[in-house]
């Protein structure tokens, strides 16, 4: 079990099941507002997801929303009814990309199936298939997402309260959602819910590391001496002419 796995590696945290929309454990959580907790906790450092599909799994790590519409590429002031939610997926298997890119519309369609109907989401040319010689174990959709929660101290927890509460001053009117997850595992904020309408993304980024960067900002005033230097040269050479 997962909690057996937190006591392998001596860490805290805690799992349950994000989103299921069919057989045994299917949650309540309306697709929609799964979408808006799946984008916020893939902001998050202290949360992460595995998606059980089709004789195997895959890790959401990041989204995309892009323009519905081609003419709207370049387009800053989007809503979210013009743009479509691209999930990016991470593949263990050396038979496939690292990285895959599926649209949440695909991955709702998996989840809604019903045996005997399946669909796999790494073969979707291959479209809503039927299963022979069903088993017992197999007569229900066992697709779903997991979530899983690193545990955080008090500190963290009151400054990410606070960085909430702050975020909640500066926003206006936004649509709320009125449904809570069944397993409370991730808060939704207003200000979640402007960044979908802003097309931003949540992609995979590296963060330049204190000593690099140390280097980086080293190198750049050098620079600028170098270049101060030889402006009071040409300005002495000038001055002899």
């Amino acid at each position: 079990s997962f909690q057996k796995l937190n006591e392998h590696f001596e860490v805290a945290g805690r799992g349950c099941v994000f989103l299921k929309l069919q057989g045994t454990d299917a949650t309540n959580l309306k697709e929609d507002y799964a979408l808006a907790l799946l984008k916020k906790g893939l902001k998050s450092k202290q949360t992460a997801y595995i998606y059980h599909c089709e004789k195997h799994f895959l890790c959401p790590i990041g989204y995309e929303n892009t323009p519905l519409r081609a003419t709207d590429a370049y387009s800053s002031d989007l809503c979210s009814g013009d743009l479509e939610t691209w999930i990016i997926l991470g593949d263990t298997s050396s038979k496939y990309p690292s990285l895959q890119c599926k649209r949440w519309d695909h991955i709702l369609t998996d989840l809604n199936c019903k045996a005997p109907d399946f669909l796999d989401i790494r073969r979707l040319e291959r479209g809503i298939r039927q299963r022979k010689n069903l088993q017992k174990l197999f007569d229900s959709n066992d697709h779903c997402i997991l979530t899983f929660q690193k545990c955080q101290n008090d500190q963290e927890m009151v400054a990410e309260d606070a960085d909430d509460d702050d975020d909640d001053d500066d926003d206006g009117d936004e649509e709320e959602y009125d449904e809570s997850p069944p397993q409370e595992i991730i808060g939704l904020s207003d200000d979640d819910e402007e960044d979908e309408e802003d097309d931003e993304q949540c992609l995979l980024t590296t963060t330049r590391p204190p000593k690099e960067s140390q280097d980086v900002d080293r190198l750049e005033k050098e620079e600028e001496e170098l270049l101060e230097g030889d402006m009071d040269a040409d300005e002495d050479y000038d001055n002899i002419l």
